[in-house]
C-alpha cells in the first residue's frame, strides 16, 4: 500500500470478480475499471438524451469564486453491492456517478451497526471515542459535548440541511439533535410507502431545497439519508427492478437456499429502485447549474443484511461504497486502491472545502490523494463490533493483506433473527441448518489474497505466528492509544460492566 498517485489513474479493463488482500487490490482495480468504462459510455449517452428532453429549472448558480457545496448520500446495507465494484448487481446510476467521478477500492467502515458506523463517519472518531456503540434506537447516542459534521459546517458559515435519515442521536421533541439549520423530512409515516426517510422522498425534498435557492445564499452541507435498502424489502415500488431469484448470483458467502436467493433478489429489488432515484437526482443536478460547484459524496454505512455481512467484522461487513464526484477538480474514473475508511471522510470533506480540521479526529484526510498533494497512507484500518442486537464485542485490524479478528465472547457461530430483518421468519429453520454451530474462535486471522472469503482461520498456523503477533500488537496498540473500554479486559463481566458505563455516559 503506497501513495503513488500514478496507482489512482483511470484506465479501461474488463469486469469480474473481485478478491482480497494486497494482490486483490491490483485484480479489483483492473475489474472496477472495467465496469467505469462501460458506465462511462451509457452516462454520456443517457446525458445527452436526457439533455434533449428536459427543460430545467435552473438553480441560481454560485458566483465566482464562493465555497465549495458538499452534497453527502448515504444509505443503508449496501457494502460495495455495485456494478461499479464488480459486482453481478445492476445499478446503472450509481455506476454512472462513479465513472464520473472517484471509486475508493478499498474502504471500509469503523464499525459494522448501523448506527455506529455512521456516527464514525460524522465524527471522524471511532465508536468507542465518541460513544455511539450501540444503535440510536436501542438507547444509545453521541453525546451532546462531541463535534459532528454538521457542527464545524456550521462553524464554517454553511448552511447545514438534513434530508431523511440521520441515525447517530435521539429524536426529541422540539429539538434539533444534530444541530441541523433546516430539515425537510422526517421519519414520519409507519407505512414505508409513506415514510420521509424514503428514497424517492428524500431526493424530492433535495431537490425542493436546492430549487428554492436564491442567488447569494450561504454555501451548503447536505445530507441525504436514506432508509433504502434496510429491510422490509416488500415496497410496491421495489418490485419492477426485482431479479427473477434463480437468476441472481449469490455473494460467496451465502448457502443457496431457496429462502436465501428469494431475500437476496428482493434486496436487489430495493437497491435497483434506489439506485434509479439517484440516477434521477444526479441528472437533476447536472441541469441545476450547482454541479460544477459541488462536491458530491455516495457512501453505504456497512456490508448487506446477510450473515458474515451486516454486524460482523468479515470483509463482506467491512467494505463499503465511497464515490466522490467534483468536476475540474476529480478527475473522471479515477480508481484509489489505498485502503481508507469513515473516520477519514469528515477531514477529507473539511480540507476540500478549505475549513480547518480539528486535532482530536481519529482519521486522516485523503483529499491530497486527489489533488496531488501530500498523503500518507494507511497502513491499517481498524473496526470494532459492540452493541447491534446483542452485546457480542469484536476488533479487527488489517494491513490489506491480512485480516486479524479478536472476539471478546464466545458465542455460537450462528445467524439470528435481527440480522435478518427480511427474511420470512418461518424460513429460518432452514437457514440455520446449513449454518456452522461453532463456537466463534477468541482469536481468527485470515489471508485475504489467497482466502478472500475468510474461510480458512490461520490463527493457529505454525506458519503465521509471526503475521498473528505482529497484528495482535497492532490491535492491541491502537486500542490502548484510543483509550478502547475494552483493553486489558478478559472477563466478561468487565467487558459488560464498562460497557454499561460508556451508555450512561452518553446520554
Amino acid at each position: 500500500m503506497g501513495s503513488d498517485q500514478d496507482k489512482t489513474r483511470a484506465s479501461a479493463p474488463s469486469a469480474a470478480q473481485s478478491g482480497g488482500g494486497a494482490s486483490h487490490n491490483v485484480s479489483r482495480r483492473s475489474f472496477i475499471k472495467a465496469g467505469l468504462a462501460g458506465a462511462t459510455v451509457a452516462a454520456v449517452s443517457d446525458h445527452q438524451s436526457a439533455q434533449a428532453a428536459a427543460k430545467p429549472t435552473p438553480v441560481a448558480p454560485p458566483k465566482t469564486g464562493s465555497k465549495l457545496n458538499v452534497i453527502q448520500i448515504i444509505i443503508h446495507d449496501a457494502g460495495q453491492e455495485f456494478g461499479c465494484y464488480a459486482k453481478p448487481v445492476n445499478t446503472p446510476g450509481i455506476d454512472a456517478l462513479a465513472a464520473e467521478g472517484v471509486v475508493f477500492a478499498n474502504h471500509y467502515c469503523n464499525s459494522t451497526p448501523c448506527s455506529p458506523s455512521r456516527g464514525c463517519l460524522m465524527t471522524g472518531q471511532y465508536a468507542h471515542r465518541n460513544g455511539l456503540i450501540g444503535l440510536v434506537n436501542q438507547g444509545w447516542n453521541i453525546p451532546d459535548h462531541v463535534q459532528t459534521t454538521v457542527d464545524y459546517f456550521n462553524q464554517g458559515g454553511y448552511e447545514t440541511v438534513l434530508c431523511g435519515l440521520q441515525h447517530e442521536r435521539h429524536w426529541r421533541r422540539g429539538t434539533r439533535p444534530m444541530r441541523y439549520q433546516k430539515r425537510f423530512s422526517t421519519r414520519g409515516h409507519k407505512d414505508p410507502e409513506k415514510r420521509q426517510i424514503s428514497a424517492e422522498r428524500v431526493a424530492a425534498a433535495a431537490r425542493r431545497y436546492l430549487l428554492d435557492r436564491k442567488k447569494g445564499d450561504k454555501p451548503f452541507y447536505l445530507n441525504m439519508g436514506f432508509f433504502e435498502i434496510h429491510a422490509p424489502w416488500n415496497r410496491k415500488c421495489y418490485k419492477p427492478f426485482m431479479p427473477d431469484p434463480q437468476s441472481v448470483e449469490l455473494p460467496p458467502f451465502l448457502p443457496d437456499l431457496p429462502v436465501v436467493r428469494q431475500n437476496y433478489a428482493a434486496s436487489l429489488g430495493a437497491l435497483g429502485f434506489t439506485d434509479q432515484v439517484l440516477s434521477e437526482f444526479c441528472q437533476f443536478l447536472k441541469t441545476s447549474g450547482l454541479e460544477d460547484n459541488t462536491l458530491v459524496i455516495f457512501t453505504t454505512d456497512h456490508g448487506v443484511s446477510f450473515r458474515r455481512a451486516k454486524s460482523s467484522l468479515y470483509e463482506a461487513g467491512m467494505e463499503v461504497a465511497l464515490i466522490m464526484k467534483l468536476p475540474g477538480v476529480i478527475k473522471p474514473g479515477l480508481v484509489v486502491d489505498e485502503m481508507t475508511s469513515h473516520i477519514d471522510l469528515l477531514p477529507s470533506t473539511l480540507q476540500a472545502c478549505s475549513l480547518a480540521v480539528p486535532d482530536d479526529l481519529d482519521g486522516s484526510s485523503f483529499w491530497g490523494l486527489l489533488t496531488h498533494r501530500q498523503y500518507t497512507p494507511n497502513k491499517y484500518v481498524f473496526t470494532e463490533r459492540n452493541f447491534h442486537e446483542n452485546f457480542n464485542p469484536m476488533r479487527a485490524v488489517t494491513d490489506g493483506r491480512y485480516k486479524y479478528i479478536r472476539n471478546f465472547s464466545k458465542r455460537p457461530d450462528m445467524p439470528t433473527v435481527k440480522e435478518f430483518e427480511g427474511m420470512d421468519i418461518k424460513h429460518m429453520g432452514d437457514y440455520w441448518s446449513v449454518s456452522s454451530k461453532r463456537t466463534k474462535p477468541l482469536e481468527e486471522l485470515y489471508d485475504l489474497a489467497n482466502d478472500p472469503h475468510e474461510t480458512v482461520n490461520l490463527a493457529d498456523s505454525a506458519d503465521h505466528q509471526k503475521v498473528r503477533e505482529r497484528m495482535t500488537q497492532e490491535l492491541y496498540r491502537w486500542m490502548y492509544r484510543t483509550n478502547d473500554f475494552l483493553r486489558g479486559a478478559d472477563q466478561p463481566e468487565q467487558i459488560i460492566d464498562m460497557a454499561r458505563e460508556l451508555k450512561r455516559l452518553s446520554l
